[in-house]
């Protein structure tokens, strides 16, 4: 089984929120919902990140941006927006996902998720995740 399969069969099979798979290994993994698993591991060790394939729920532009710079290598997703694919389309890290919306919508669906909105005002990932944390701070 490659890295990419075994991550999305280990997030499916657990209903993990995030698996992150390195050379044959399930090196991360996390139920915590929304983009925290995924700055929690590049602030913590972003070198677990590089080359690794990784399976999440949901891919919007915010979470894709963090895992373009951490130079991830394959991504698979249940859910991903177009503002997501628009960002991963212009690199070579392979995807896959089940279902692909126009936006990534907040829990209780009537407006735009604040973290894919937040997204759209820069392309660096460093300064996302620096305005990410000031938004939950608040």
């Amino acid at each position: 089984m490659n890295n990419i399969d075994l991550a999305k069969m280990t997030l499916l099979e657990n209903n993990h929120s995030i698996v992150v798979v390195k050379e044959d290994k399930v090196v991360y993994k996390s139920d915590k919902n929304g983009l925290l698993p995924i700055i929690d591991i590049y602030d913590s060790d972003k070198s677990i990140l590089n080359g690794a394939a990784v399976a999440d729920k949901v891919i919007g532009r915010a979470a894709a941006l963090i895992l373009i710079k951490a130079n991830i290598s394959e991504l698979y997703t249940e859910l991903i927006s177009e503002n997501a694919i628009s960002i991963l389309d212009d690199t070579n890290i392979k995807y896959q996902y089940n279902k692909k919306v126009k936006e990534i919508r907040n829990r209780d669906n009537t407006d735009m998720c604040p973290m894919e909105k937040l997204s759209l005002s820069t392309d660096d990932a460093d300064q996302l995740i620096a305005k990410v944390k000031e938004k939950i701070n608040k």
